[in-house]
């Protein structure tokens, strides 16, 4: 892409931004993220599997959970799961984040 056309994105974009600031008051714009507890720890699970034997990682994989033996996780992003959380369409089973920006989401995702 020509930086000419990169600049005229850039020029649109920092309108609409102000265009958006203009109309909406500082305190809409704040996000305000809903109360998210959970009793699961990432971190946690990490050193669980670190302690796994061979025949209980092998066992874990066999009932279809091997991609958890994985996950190197050790935070939970709150905002992070709130935006997915809210842009998720359980209908579709897709998340939404726009009409060009939709990903379906499968069993071999999960």
């Amino acid at each position: 892409m020509s930086n000419a056309k990169k600049a005229s994105f850039v020029d649109m974009a920092k309108e609409r931004k102000t265009r958006i600031n203009k109309n909406v008051s500082k305190e809409k714009r704040k996000t305000v993220l809903p109360v998210f507890r959970s009793r699961y720890s990432p971190l946690k699970l990490v050193k669980v599997n670190e302690d796994l034997t061979k025949e209980q990682k092998e066992a874990i994989e066999r009932v279809g959970f091997g991609s958890m033996l994985k996950l190197q996780c050790r935070l939970l992003n709150r905002e992070f799961i709130c935006r997915l959380v809210n842009h998720f369409n359980p209908v579709t089973k897709s998340l939404e984040f726009g009409r060009m920006r939709v990903y379906a989401i499968t069993p071999d995702d999960v």
